[in-house]
């Protein structure tokens, strides 16, 4: 069973990617085997695109059946909900199925501009490069079931962003709110009111919530070719006339906060606030949770033992022979913010067979590579994703031929 692309014409698990502004994912029936087969589709769209999926069907019957979304505002879609539309963060999406033929699904995509606005809800949208402001849960979204979703603020090298959380309420089990890509954060949530400041060029929001929780934060951003940063305030509507989003003619009263850095002390400039406040540099780092997922345990790949940090992939039967005619994908993961580094300890394989590596968005981090003819043994990614490919077609070996990898959280 193979995916097949309309009306892009592409023939998934072959030709495994498309570039046309709409289609239709749905399985290619194979009657004469009832065996799994797993596919992986990418859609990529112009730098200035994005992408929409919704699923009309999703019948997963078989024991062990997935349908994946990859590449969302909205993670860990598996298996998406029916008629929810899910939005790429970037320019390219990625769908990953196992299925046999007695599941079906029917999913279409269309691209989208980026849409120009400040004013932004979570996991509808998943990237913002505007230089202000706001990020809130939908108030539309009546969903029951827990969503966990994620969003990036993104501004110029010469930039740096000032955040602020208001209305923070997260009520249901297991519901959170994490910023990563500020310095010193050790509450989760954030602390209501309380200013946090980039320490690059990005701000990362991870949440996952359900119908009864809410937040709303907003933010701007500064340059860092001047001495102080753009006054920020506590006061939401003082916020809303720096943010341009509300004119005011209240003059709130300001006071100066000294920023500690690796380098001394120096001046952040005005933070401006209708009380005394100081603003507090933090940061978090979120726990590694490794995991690492196989989906046919007579494949040519399989997981080696998890640690706090990491974990390992090698070739069924490693250190001997792994197994031929095998078409085998490994999904390893770490927590949402953190990165991955996979390193490749063994890199043995037979003539013709070959292992690709792809991200969380689908882009290719290491091309087809056969033999032993690796260029480089160390694989990074920004994503929180891996997926490893190994193609094998070889059946009559003289190895032995086997593959051993170690990945970390970064």
């Amino acid at each position: 069973m193979a995916i097949r692309s309309l009306p892009s014409f592409c023939r998934p698990c072959l030709n495994r990617s498309s570039m046309a502004t709409n289609g239709t994912l749905r399985p290619t029936i194979n009657k004469s085997s009832n065996g799994k087969r797993q596919c992986s589709f990418h859609i990529n769209a112009p730098a200035n695109k994005l992408i929409q999926m919704n699923c009309s069907v999703v019948s997963l019957k078989s024991p062990g059946a997935e349908l994946a979304i990859y590449g969302g505002a909205e993670i860990n879609v598996n298996p998406p909900v029916l008629n929810r539309i899910y939005t790429s963060r970037s320019n390219s999406m990625f769908l990953f199925s196992r299925v046999d033929n007695t599941d079906w699904f029917d999913c279409k995509w269309k691209t989208i501009p980026v849409p120009k606005t400040t004013e932004y809800q979570l996991c509808r949208d998943g990237t913002s490069t505007s230089p202000n402001g706001t990020i809130q849960r939908s108030a539309d979204d009546t969903s029951i079931e827990p969503r966990m979703c994620m969003f990036a603020i993104i501004v110029s090298s010469d930039q740096r962003i000032q955040l602020m959380c208001s209305n923070v309420s997260l009520n249901s089990p297991g519901s959170y709110l994490q910023l990563v890509g500020v310095s010193d954060l050790d509450e989760d949530p954030p602390i209501e009111n309380e200013i946090y400041l980039s320490n690059g060029t990005s701000i990362q929001l991870y949440s996952q919530f359900s119908n009864g929780d809410w937040f709303d934060c907003k933010w701007t951003s500064f340059s860092t070719s001047t001495t102080s940063a753009a006054p920020m305030t506590t006061s939401a509507t003082s916020f809303f006339t720096l943010v341009g989003l509300e004119e005011t003619s209240k003059t709130p009263s300001t006071t100066s906060a000294a920023i500690s850095t690796t380098k001394g002390t120096t001046s952040a400039g005005q933070i401006t606030s209708t009380a005394t406040t100081r603003a507090t540099i933090r940061s978090i780092q979120l726990p590694a949770n490794p995991t690492c997922a196989t989906f046919d345990p007579a494949c040519g790949l399989v997981c080696g033992p998890l640690t706090s940090t990491g974990g390992v992939v090698q070739s069924l039967n490693f250190p001997a022979d792994y197994v031929g005619s095998s078409d085998c994908i490994a999904v390893i993961g770490v927590s949402p913010g953190r990165g991955i580094q996979l390193t490749f300890t063994d890199f043995n394989l037979a003539p013709g067979d070959y292992v690709s590596v792809s991200d969380a968005q689908g882009d290719t981090i290491m091309r087809s590579t056969f033999g032993n003819q690796i260029k480089t043994s160390v694989l990074n990614t920004s994503t929180s994703q891996m997926t490893i490919n190994l193609k094998g077609y070889s059946r009559n070996k003289s190895g032995p031929y086997n593959l051993q990898a170690t990945f970390t959280a970064v």
